[in-house]
């Protein structure tokens, strides 16, 4: 036997009850001394009977392993804080590596290790390796083409306005209701993806900027960098499929009823298309109020809906906040979804899902701050206001109350920790400073960091929508968190494409929805992820978006469950100064942050940072064998994934909430904040309610504000003023603000004694003006009636804060290198050439992994179980020419996402038939019988070919995957990356005057696991 000294600082101590936990086991018969060496006391002795333990008990429970002591020794006078010595008995002499120097199996790391992607972002944020996608509620808008607009002269936004317009020198403009993508204006908040509004003239249109212009720069079209590139909007894109019935209810007000749930929340932004009328309500807006999960209103800002009346058929697309953007000085990338309200997300995550090999480890490990610091361009101090007013490099996200931190100013008037005041611009706000400053525009390297927010999380790791491991930082506390989807609900169930219902298959095979599942889980149906809106009983629930797959019966439902452990339960190292490496972390400050694992079912998961002295430093590790009923999650091959939503806190009511109740007793309150505004519903009924405390050790809202019916009081206020005067009856906190000297997505931050504090500053004064603060949800209390069956939910209304994060380089790096298994080549060759005129250029097949799959056999989308996630892996092109005389030349380019004209239906991979069984997983499409051309896309490789027969290594052009959501058409020329998979088109022009017949045979391998 050896002694030992454990070097633990995870230990509690309880001295009132002489209770010691330790987290690991200790079987009673080693442990040999405690001393607490603060008081230089021995509080037990296995050989002392005075200084026994009264109680002993070990426990490895869900993986945490603890010993609990209570000992005979009266500890009453020691303080919970007194360090505390254990010393042991090991069995043996052994020597034990520290977590660093062991990877992911338990072997020394001495092994080379094989990096699998190189994503260094200093000229961009490599679209070719890595995918953005921004949404509301899971559900995407549009995407880029390869088309660009073409001979833009100028493009232009007011001071104070939103409204961008384009003009043309020549050439057609963009249809009305068309998506169109704009890059690198001036102004970011003028980037990104729109939907074209009006076209005043055959070459001008224009569009909706993320926020109002509050700077004097009104010329924002770069001649050397902006582009504007036609859009494509994302199959099953539209809320109801064009079947919503649109009605003016007066005024400038505009309500919209959906066929399926909607999923929008107030102060989410659409856009309306196809409508018909006098002024039809067509553009972009800001939702305004929801009252039910199918019904919400909308304010215009131009002529008031007219000739309208009740009209069918109009296109609502969300339109998602999130952006992304490269930070060319330093090489990185931020993003953010820019939400001030729920549901908005944005994602970056890796083309590639990587392979993990059994035996073997993966670590991922990024350069990312998880705590945005807001780049500074300017703080200046007013003495006439006694505020100072901050201008920022980008859009703030900041609201009124927003607690931040600002440092490095030389006059430390400027410096110290202080509450927004008010929100003058996108990049501007106030804040009270604690002393003068000493200079009236302040010097230094400034910067300023938000405190905490509620409402919004940031994520990093090696994760997608179903399975992963990832660091999550909620504006609060930080986690380590372990995401899986292998629980399968009771039951089969049925779905409808485009149907938001999802039901019981058959009795015989019960489902017991409000048992498993409750409002706002993430579900997983056929490979897809869908978030849960309602459930109506045990046999039915609504899901967001509506189910996008094929038909199906009798399916397995699974349930997305987070294992999320927070900081102060790290067992490794808390990271909070107390550890042993003394670290404390703080996550406004860049940070190294570490993930490895290996999986085969029942691995082992680690989390760490980069340490105090720079080394690699572990904080938790969680054991996943001898735990679980089967794998901790669904497979070990997991991409890179960064992810910034607007995700807000659920519960649902305990009791009946009765019309006049002034507290609401819920499930549980965590993650919401001390106060706020809550919606609470059901399918039919939207109430918000504000409440102005959580009682201590309960989970009950109290202080209770009821729905009130909005009103139009007269409304005085200085320009750059964002605290109104005004009646106040009628008027809510969260309600909208509908007028045009306020930003359209402006609410009422605050309410006092004929005072309204609003989100956003006036762009001009206003004197006695009516003002309209629109009805949330409910326009008076409601009664909601408890069911066990049926629950009501209560969410967080809207967060308090959209944060960005950035990230540098990622590393993801496999112990032992990756060894390429022997596999199958496939082959796909033609039997029948396609005849190529004189100059002319024809494709001749595409390939593309199939959309799903499950048991082998691979299917259109929603078909089988899985979404493919494979990786196809290109060999080697042949063409045979053979030219009607003379010789051939010919010019063979292979286009990744170019979009065919023919809609030629795919087929199974090897021998291009039908339903015809194979191991491939891969799909083509074969033009060999049409004149099939492609428009768009990218070249990836190109060769010239003579007669007869020739080859072509294709061994280093990138290997074809899915996108984040998955997707793809029954054709070719529908549902293609990123609504799809990966589509590669091999096209042939043919250089001579002289028709050529022309034949392909294509090799590949596919990692299929």
């Amino acid at each position: 036997m050896a002694r030992k000294v454990l070097l633990e600082t995870g230990y509690t101590f309880t001295p009132s009850s002489k209770t010691l936990v330790i987290p690991r086991v200790i079987p009673r018969e080693r442990l040999v001394l405690i001393t607490n060496v603060t008081t230089n006391q021995v509080i037990y002795n296995f050989s002392d009977a005075n200084l026994k333990a009264t109680a002993y008990n070990t426990s490895t429970t869900a993986g945490n392993n603890t010993t609990t002591i209570v000992l005979n020794y009266n500890t009453a006078s020691m303080s919970s804080t007194d360090k505390i010595q254990f010393l042991i008995d090991e069995y043996d002499e052994k020597f034990s590596p520290a977590e660093i120097f062991q990877d992911p199996v338990n072997k020394f790391r001495v092994s080379t290790p094989q990096a699998l992607i190189d994503t260094d972002f200093e000229y961009g944020t490599q679209i070719t390796k890595w995918e953005n996608l921004a949404m509301i509620n899971n559900r995407p808008f549009a995407f880029a083409s390869a088309t660009p607009v073409q001979t833009i002269s100028s493009i232009s936004i007011p001071t104070n306005s939103r409204t961008v317009t384009v003009n043309l020198s020549s050439g057609a403009v963009p249809g009305i209701g068309s998506a169109v993508n704009v890059q690198d204006a001036y102004l970011n908040i003028a980037n990104g993806n729109f939907v074209v509004e009006t076209t005043p003239s055959s070459t001008q249109f224009t569009y909706t900027a993320r926020a109002v212009n509050t700077t004097a720069v009104t010329s924002i079209f770069d001649a050397n960098k902006t582009g504007i590139f036609s859009g494509t909007t994302y199959a099953n894109a539209t809320i109801g499929f064009g079947s919503a019935i649109v009605q003016s209810i007066g005024g400038n007000a505009v309500r919209v009823t959906t066929t399926v749930p909607h999923g929008l929340t107030i102060g989410n932004e659409i856009a309306m298309a196809n409508l018909s009328g006098t002024t039809p309500p067509n553009g972009s807006f800001v939702v305004a109020g929801v009252t039910s999960s199918r019904t919400f209103t909308y304010y215009t800002y131009g002529p008031n809906p007219s000739g309208l009346g009740t009209a069918g058929g109009a296109n609502i697309f969300v339109r998602p906040q999130g952006q992304f953007l490269h930070r060319a000085f330093d090489g990185g990338v931020i993003f953010s979804s820019n939400a001030n309200a729920n549901y908005e997300q944005a994602i970056r995550q890796t083309r590639r899902y990587f392979r993990y090999q059994s035996g073997k480890g993966i670590q991922i490990s990024s350069g990312t701050i998880l705590k945005p610091n807001l780049q500074i361009d300017s703080m200046t101090y007013s003495s006439v206001t006694g505020l100072v007013t901050v201008q920022t490099r980008e859009q703030h996200n900041l609201q009124p109350g927003s607690v931040l931190t600002t440092f490095g100013a030389t006059e430390v008037g400027y410096n110290g920790t202080f509450t927004t005041y008010s929100v003058t611009g996108y990049n501007t706000f106030t804040y009270i400073p604690l002393s003068v400053p000493s200079a009236l525009i302040a010097s230094g390297n400034y910067y300023a960091s938000v405190s905490g927010w509620y409402g919004c999380v940031n994520r990093l790791g090696a994760y997608d929508f179903q399975n992963g491991l990832f660091f999550e930082f909620d504006g609060q506390n930080i986690y380590a968190v372990r995401r899986n989807s292998t629980f399968q609900i009771s039951g089969k169930v049925t779905v409808v494409n485009g149907s938001a219902t999802v039901t019981q298959s058959s009795a015989s095979l019960p489902t017991y929805f409000n048992k498993q599942l409750n409002i706002g889980d993430f579900i997983v149906i056929r490979g897809q992820q869908y978030k849960i809106d309602g459930i109506a009983s045990d046999t039915s629930l609504t899901i967001t978006p509506s189910y996008r797959g094929a038909n199906a019966e009798f399916c397995i439902l699974s349930k997305t469950q987070d294992l999320r452990i927070s900081q102060s339960q790290w067992n490794l190292d808390k990271c909070d100064g107390t550890g042993p490496s003394g670290f404390n972390l703080d996550l406004s400050k860049m940070q190294m942050f570490y993930i490895d694992y290996s999986w085969y079912g029942a691995g082992f998961v680690r989390w760490g940072f980069r340490g105090p002295t720079g080394d690699t430093i572990y904080c938790h590790k969680l054991p996943n064998n001898n735990l679980n009923t089967e794998a901790y999650m669904r497979s070990g091959n997991l991409p890179a994934r960064y992810e910034s939503s607007a995700i807000p806190p659920y519960s649902y009511i305990l009791s009946t909430l009765n019309s006049g109740d002034t507290s609401i007793s819920v499930a549980s309150t965590t993650g919401f904040p001390p106060s706020g505004t809550l919606v609470v519903r059901n399918a039919d009924t939207y109430e918000y309610v504000n409440y102005s405390n959580v009682s201590a050790g309960t989970s009950v809202f109290t202080g209770l504000t009821r729905a009130q019916a909005g009103a139009t009081p007269s409304v005085t206020v200085a320009q750059g003023a964002a605290v109104a005067t005004a009646t106040t009856t009628g008027i809510q906190v969260g309600q909208r603000v509908i007028n045009s000297t306020f930003p359209e997505s402006t609410f009422v931050a605050s309410i006092g004694s004929g005072t309204v504090t609003l989100s956003q500053a006036a762009a001009f004064a206003l004197s006695g003006v009516a003002v309209t603060f629109a009805a949330m949800g409910a326009t008076s209390a409601q009664t909601f009636t408890y069911s066990a069956t049926a629950p009501v939910a209560v969410e967080l209304a809207y967060p308090t804060y959209a944060p960005t994060i950035s990230h540098w380089g990622t590393s993801v790096i496999m112990d032992g290198r990756f060894d390429d298994d022997k596999s199958l080549v496939f082959i796909y060759g033609q039997r029948s050439g396609t005849t190529i005129g004189a100059n002319a250029t024809r494709a001749i097949f595409s390939i593309r992994v199939a959309p799903s799959v499950d048991n082998g056999t691979s299917a259109a989308f929603g078909a089988r179980e899985l979404i493919n996630r494979m990786q196809l892996t290109l060999r080697a092109l042949d063409v045979s020419a053979i030219p009607a005389s003379g010789n051939a030349n010919l010019l063979v380019e292979a286009f990744l996402n170019g979009v065919p004209s023919s809609a030629t239906i795919w087929t199974n991979a090897v021998g291009n038939i039908a339903n015809r069984a194979n191991s491939s997983l891969a799909q083509i499409a074969d033009y060999s019988a049409g004149s099939t051309t492609v428009t768009g896309g990218e070249v990836t490789a190109g060769f010239f070919v003579g007669s007869g027969a020739n080859s072509i290594d294709l061994s280093q052009v990138r290997d074809l995957g899915n996108s984040i959501l998955g997707g793809g058409g029954t054709t070719s020329n529908t549902q293609i990356y990123p609504d799809g998979p990966d589509t590669l088109t091999i096209v042939v022009t043919n250089l001579t005057a002289t028709n050529c017949n022309v034949f392909g045979r294509l090799s590949w391998t596919e990692a299929q696991s």
